[in-house]
């Protein structure tokens, strides 16, 4: 019994290694805010109506490092295959807000594949959670380190602890 839940073990930590190494060699391919090098990508799919969260790296300190505010940010979309900017109508997140990237929301005035550009902020733009927006693969991939390893050294201790128990069990009079 000792020597399956050695081997659980074993394998549940080197599964969490492998699954947080993976982790951090595909941070750096999404198209995300959460990641410092990323570029968002050239268009998103909106829907007209529906709110979504405009945001930048570093969220609201970000924006106060370049002088300015959510509340003070101005931009504009243009559709997939147009030229033609027209404003956003944004609603700024509170500065003591607990998102982490996002600055302020907007509703889709249309349809379609849109990029945002904010002239005045010089960063890049994301929409995180537009309709085609990627899959946060690296969450996954940190969740599974994170339980793998867990699991591992918990049955690695509990295998341990179990081995170096020798002699009969101790009884009370």
């Amino acid at each position: 019994m000792n020597s399956r839940k050695a081997v659980a073990a074993a394998v549940l930590i080197i599964l969490g290694v492998a699954f947080g190494a993976v982790a951090r060699l595909s941070a750096g391919s999404e198209q995300t805010s959460y990641f410092d090098d990323s570029t968002p990508p050239q268009y998103m799919t909106v829907s007209q109506g529906t709110s979504y969260l405009l945001s930048v790296h570093g969220g609201q300190p970000a924006l106060v490092a370049a002088g300015m505010t959510a509340s003070s940010l101005s931009c504009q979309y243009v559709l997939d295959g147009q030229t033609t900017l027209s404003p956003l109508s944004l609603t700024a997140e509170a500065e003591d807000s607990k998102a982490v990237n996002a600055v302020a929301r907007f509703d889709a005035p249309v349809d379609g594949r849109i990029r945002v550009e904010c002239a005045a902020y010089p960063g890049h733009v994301y929409i995180d959670d537009a309709d085609d927006a990627p899959t946060d693969l690296v969450g996954l991939y940190l969740l599974l380190c994170i339980l793998a390893l867990t699991t591992g050294i918990g049955l690695g201790i509990a295998s341990v602890r179990s081995a170096s128990h020798v002699g009969p069990p101790i009884t009370t009079g």
